[in-house]
């Protein structure tokens, strides 16, 4: 087996477990099986794991689930306890002080404050305020994956758009990608099951694509941007305050092509409360 066969392979392996953790949360998540699952020796797939990954398996994991969490603790109605238990936590206490670690604000409170914030919102009573620059862009060369489903399931696409990469070697110039999502969907308007979006990456535009990769572009033209600072599981009220806000103050127009974000930190290296996103609403010139 050559080198860059060898490579291919591992990353193959590697993207198994990643699609295995991500439909597993609550399942078996021992090193047994997923060395297993990625047919690696249990003594060595960590390594490779993290090589490929840039984090550990139990990084992964409970980023994934403190993840998860989030969403749950503003869209449900689940007991904090039992919330901690999904995320692996078999105290309150100890989820209550990684939670806090990783999102500035005990669980009880992130929960009470957000809802707060939403409902307030739709009663108009909100008075959040976000920065909107007026941008002219030249339009950006991307390739990624199609998504389709619930948008809170899209790391797993993401997971597979950079493991694709490093298998390419892929390098766009001396700069790292810019990575972004555009959204074709209002997830509060169609069904999850027919939501749909697109993972990409900022690409020359002469690369080759490969095992369902495909290329697109982000269009030049006038946008409205706003940065949230914040975990993705709260990016639902800036989108309110854009289209409800706004929108209907700013003497624009909304031009016919789909919302796009674009994603200023690693998730992997950054606390939830620190995650910047840029979210993007093309205009009519």
């Amino acid at each position: 087996m050559n080198k860059v066969t060898t490579r291919e392979d591992y990353v193959n392996r590697i993207t198994r477990v990643v699609d295995y953790v991500y439909d597993n949360l609550d399942g078996d998540l021992s090193s047994a099986k997923l060395a297993e699952v990625a047919c690696f020796s249990e003594y060595h797939w960590h390594r490779i794991y993290r090589s490929i990954s840039g984090e550990t398996i139990a990084q992964t994991i409970r980023r994934l689930r403190l993840h998860r969490a989030s969403y749950d603790l503003i869209s449900s109605e689940k007991p904090i306890s039992q919330v901690a238990k999904e995320a692996g936590y078999s105290a309150v206490e100890s989820f209550g002080r990684a939670f806090q670690k990783d999102f500035g604000i005990p669980p009880a409170n992130y929960r009470k404050d957000r809802k707060r914030a939403l409902y307030n919102f739709k009663s108009y009573e909100d008075h959040t305020m976000y920065d909107i620059e007026l941008k002219s862009l030249e339009k950006v060369d991307v390739l990624g994956y199609v998504h389709e489903g619930s948008y809170t399931s899209i790391g797993k696409t993401f997971e597979k758009l950079f493991t694709w990469a490093f298998k390419q070697g892929f390098v766009p110039g001396n700069e790292p990608p810019r990575i972004f999502c555009m959204y074709y969907n209002d997830p509060s308007e169609v069904s999850e099951e027919d939501q749909r979006s697109f993972v990409c990456a900022s690409c020359p535009e002469d690369i080759h694509v490969s095992d369902g990769v495909q290329k697109t572009e982000i269009a030049a033209g006038r946008y409205a941007v706003m940065t949230h600072k914040g975990p993705y599981s709260e990016l639902q009220k800036p989108y309110q305050w854009l289209f409800g806000k706004w929108l209907p103050e700013s003497g624009e127009e909304a031009a016919h092509a789909p919302c796009f974000e674009e994603y200023l930190n690693d998730p992997k290296q950054t606390p939830p409360s620190e995650l910047l996103t840029a979210i993007y609403l093309p205009l009519k010139n």
